[in-house]
Formats: C-alpha cells, sequence, structure tokens
C-alpha cells in the first residue's frame, strides 16, 4: 500500500466518522426527543379525524420507538428518523396551519 492509498484511506475514514457522528443521537438526545415529540402528539390529537382509541394507541407506537435501545438498533439498520417522524409531523403541522389560516372559506 502506498503513501497515497494510505493517505486516501484515511480520508475516506474520517469522512465515514464524521457523517455517522451527524446521525448519531446520545442518550441525553433521545430522552429529550421522547418528551419533545410526545408533547407534540399530545397538542396535535385533537386535529385528528379519528377516533380516540386509535390515536392512543398511535401515539404509544410511535412513542415505543423513541427509547434508546429501539432507536439506536434501528439506526444501525439504516433508520432514517428525521423521514420517517419529522416529515409527517412536520406535513401534519403545516396541513393544519393551512387549514386554520385560510381566509379563501
Amino acid at each position: 500500500m502506498t503513501i497515497r492509498d494510505k493517505n486516501k484511506l484515511e480520508l475516506t475514514a474520517r469522512n465515514y466518522k464524521e457523517r455517522l457522528e451527524q446521525v448519531t443521537i446520545s442518550d441525553s438526545d433521545i430522552e429529550s426527543l421522547h418528551n419533545t415529540v410526545s408533547t407534540v402528539l399530545k397538542i396535535i390529537k385533537p386535529l385528528s379525524q379519528s377516533g380516540e382509541q386509535e390515536d392512543e394507541k398511535s401515539i404509544d407506537i410511535v412513542l415505543d420507538l423513541l427509547n434508546s435501545d429501539t432507536l439506536k438498533t434501528l439506526q444501525l439498520l439504516g433508520y432514517n428518523y428525521k423521514k420517517a417522524i419529522g416529515e409527517p409531523l412536520t406535513q401534519m403541522t403545516a396541513e393544519f396551519l393551512k387549514a386554520k389560516l385560510d381566509t379563501k372559506k
């Protein structure tokens, strides 16, 4: 292995490590995420059109995904929590605000 190959390999490893650190969540981040998502889900729960019992089950499922062991394991398998949780919450909130702020009705 040449010095050039070694340097290229080290650069690749460093880049990979940096990318991994960007998506890795600490236990305290997961706890904060769990608490925040729990609060958000309770806030948007009244916006749902489905039945009360169904809402509770859905909320419980989402919150079960947000424990440290589950989330870290899913991340190792390629789980993208931003797409799976963040994007739907963003879309739901945006749709609610658009409906409430629509003055054309």
